[in-house]
């Protein structure tokens, strides 16, 4: 059964990289661009950061798992930018170049 869950964890990650990188990138840069918060004290997602999402992608067109993925996906983008753009990351090589500048 756990076998069967990392698989389609694995398929998951696998078609959002290969169909959306580019636009979780996009998804990252507007959110950092426009101040959105995107995450609440207890560190959910915000309404607002949800919705950003939706502009960016067609709900109908994924499943939860791969929506979710997005969400950890551009918070995961976010997250690593911001330590970069505060001095806490010297080399965040795991961070798109278009979130560096």
């Amino acid at each position: 059964m756990m076998l069967k869950y990392v698989e389609d964890h694995w398929l998951v990650r696998e078609k959002v990289l290969l169909e959306l990188d580019d636009k979780v990138i996009a998804i990252a840069r507007a959110v950092l661009e426009n101040g959105v918060k995107w995450h609440s004290e207890d560190d959910t997602a915000t309404q607002e950061f949800s919705d950003l999402i939706i502009e960016f992608i067609d709900l109908n067109d994924y499943t939860f798992d791969e929506f979710d993925f997005v969400i950890t996906w551009v918070t995961h983008y976010c997250a690593v930018a911001e330590a970069y753009h505060s001095g806490i990351l010297k080399n965040p090589e795991d961070v798109p170049e278009d979130l560096i500048k």
